[in-house]
């Protein structure tokens, strides 16, 4: 890595981009290293020069994550909330009963829980879309890396 942060092929070549394409932003560093995140600089400027393709399978991998989270953790502590008012509101004795017994109370007490929660347990799929955009912008980088050597060879 150069002073700069940048890559040390950076500064042995003058990158000359094609019209269009800018350098990334210099904020962070321009590969982040196991730990680091991404700015959000970086993360603007990553998604302006993914391809339709990369942007899809993102896009992809993140609703499978969420899928996920909402059938392995949000469904059943949506259970376990609703089902706990039931039989606190039906089984207990009559002196221990709360809420009221319409079914309208239970739907919506599960439609704001299962919200709630999948909320809540969603930003267990921040670090499965931190690996992933890093790796995009890692290969971004890589593509302008050799559009420059390329241009520069011409």
């Amino acid at each position: 890595m150069s002073p700069k942060g940048e890559p040390a092929a950076y500064d042995s070549y003058q990158l000359q981009q094609p019209s269009g394409w800018s350098q990334p932003p210099t904020t962070g560093s321009t590969s982040p290293q196991h730990g680091q995140q991404l700015t959000i600089e970086q993360t603007e400027w990553l998604w302006k020069r993914l391809s339709t393709e990369d942007q899809s399978e993102f896009l992809g991998a993140t609703k499978k994550c969420l899928y996920k989270v909402a059938l392995t953790r949000s469904l059943p502590f949506t259970a376990l909330v609703t089902g706990s008012l039931y039989y606190a509101g039906h089984k207990l004795p009559g002196a221990l009963r709360i809420g009221p017994k319409s079914w309208a109370y239970y739907a919506a007490v599960g439609f704001a829980t299962f919200s709630v929660s999948n909320v809540i347990f969603a930003g267990s799929c921040s670090n499965d879309m931190r690996l992933k955009l890093t790796e995009l912008y890692r290969k971004v980088i890589g593509d302008l890396f050799t559009a420059g050597i390329v241009l520069n060879r011409q």
